[in-house]
């Protein structure tokens, strides 16, 4: 009986040039409200958001940017708690974190 598929020859094969650029599925928790952000702006410029995502941070990778967290010292606000570290919660936290983004001076 023959065969209805062709035979292919795969001598003068070579590897995939774009083989590096393919990308690793991850799983990644993002806020609520951050992905809603990703998402309104993808649906905005007809792109998948996870490719929205992906071009961030490829971005943020190629300038070398780095995420700077300092800590500050902010007005107590009684009603604000956080974990304590005897497991319990510790009311009136006087510290809040600002974060920016920079890029490395080489």
């Amino acid at each position: 009986m023959t065969s209805t598929w062709p035979d292919y020859d795969f001598s003068k094969a070579r590897r995939n040039p774009y083989a590096r650029r393919l990308k690793k599925q991850v799983t990644l928790r993002v806020d609520e409200s951050t992905l809603a952000y990703f998402k309104k702006i993808a649906g905005e410029i007809a792109i998948p958001y996870q490719t929205l995502i992906n071009m961030y941070l490829r971005n943020c990778a190629a300038r070398n940017k780095r995420l700077r967290l300092e800590w500050e010292s902010a007005a107590v606000d009684p009603g604000r708690v956080a974990p304590a570290s005897d497991g319990g919660v510790a009311r009136g936290v006087g510290k809040m974190p600002r974060l920016s983004l920079s890029e490395v001076k080489q």
